[in-house]
């Protein structure tokens, strides 16, 4: 808590006004970091929430990432800053920090797609986003202490995540529901908790069927705790299970789904011709006719012009219009469009 009360004061000190109060180590303007502008109180705000993270999975001290941060709070757009202030995981927040658009969804989408690690966390940039991200009711998957016993020192057991249309009674979760997760998520988000665990260690979830990855997905220090963490995991898909878990000490293991990670599934379009408007055009004679106009919701993909089936005929379109120059026989202008909308919108 110090650490964290200086890392904001020297963030501040060089972002905005601070009050005053005693501190050990830092000077009394430094120390009482009570902003007084909207500037100030964002940047305390955006220190608060993630100088703990940024030490746990980069290894950087609060007071070092203060310092680093210090400018780029003092020079941010304000617009910026309130809406970083607002975001939910880090790489979201320092890019729109920086007035980039990376969204919440966007950076839970690229973690689902990596194997976890902290590599892979701190290497996360620009996501492709092509996962979507569909948040449940918090639904229990695993516990052993229903069913499979406490894991053993060393051991790694087999899980699934997703049951469709029947329920976890098996590995100890709900025995009344599937939890709404659909067949083969890519990934799924994981309410972790460790229970009575022998000792140090650690738990590691990880895909089925992969080599078991050197990073903790929590970790767990002495005897008997009770430990909880949100973690997302890549999920094996047609496999016999769909993630598997590591326990370095002996635990129980409770596991609660709170959201999934699923590929977009493309959907066809809903597509119809409008009304087709006729004009009658003189032989050797410019005629014009305009196509229907969509209906409400639907959106024009071609417009189709047809008439003149002579050799000395010529028929064109444009936003919308079609022309015709008729050769020496009169014909019919045909004018319609084709319009199209995504079902359900």
């Amino acid at each position: 808590m110090k650490r964290l009360s200086m890392a904001i004061a020297v963030a501040l000190t060089f972002a905005v006004g601070v009050s005053t109060a005693a501190q050990p180590g830092v000077s009394a303007k430094q120390a009482g970091h009570v902003a007084k502008t909207e500037r100030g109180r964002l940047a305390g705000q955006i220190v608060r929430s993630w100088a703990g993270y940024v030490q746990k999975v980069y290894g950087t001290a609060p007071m070092t990432w203060a310092n680093a941060m210090a400018s780029t709070f003092a020079q941010a757009d304000i617009g910026n800053m309130r809406r970083a202030a607002k975001l939910k995981t880090y790489e979201a927040m320092t890019s729109a920090l920086l007035g980039q658009r990376m969204t919440d969804a966007q950076a839970i989408d690229k973690l689902a797609r990596s194997d976890g690690s902290r590599s892979a966390v701190m290497a996360l940039g620009s996501p492709a986003g092509d996962l979507v991200y569909t948040m449940i009711t918090p639904c229990r998957i695993v516990d052993t202490r229903v069913a499979g016993g406490k894991l053993s020192a060393g051991a790694t057991r087999n899980f699934i995540a997703n049951s469709p249309g029947s329920n976890f009674a098996v590995q100890g979760g709900s025995a009344s529901t599937d939890c709404g997760i659909p067949a083969e998520p890519s990934a799924v988000a994981m309410e972790v908790t460790v229970v009575a665990t022998g000792g140090n260690g650690y738990l590691t979830l990880f895909p089925y069927g992969v080599t078991r990855p050197l990073a903790a997905s929590m970790n767990y220090t002495g005897a008997n705790q009770t430990l909880g963490n949100e973690v997302i995991v890549k999920q094996t898909i047609g496999g016999a299970a769909d993630f598997s878990l590591y326990s370095l000490n002996s635990a129980h293991v409770v596991v609660d789904a709170v959201g999934y990670f699923m590929a977009p599934v493309a959907t066809a379009l809903d597509c119809a011709r409008t009304a087709t408007n006729t004009v009658a055009v003189a032989a050797s004679s410019n005629g014009y006719a305009a196509a229907p106009a969509c209906a409400a919701g639907y959106t024009e993909t071609t417009t189709q012009c047809r008439g003149g089936f002579y050799t000395d005929t010529i028929v064109g379109q444009e936003d919308g219009s079609c022309f015709m120059r008729a050769g020496t026989s009169a014909s019919n202008l045909n004018a319609s469009r084709i319009c199209c909308r995504v079902p359900g919108r």
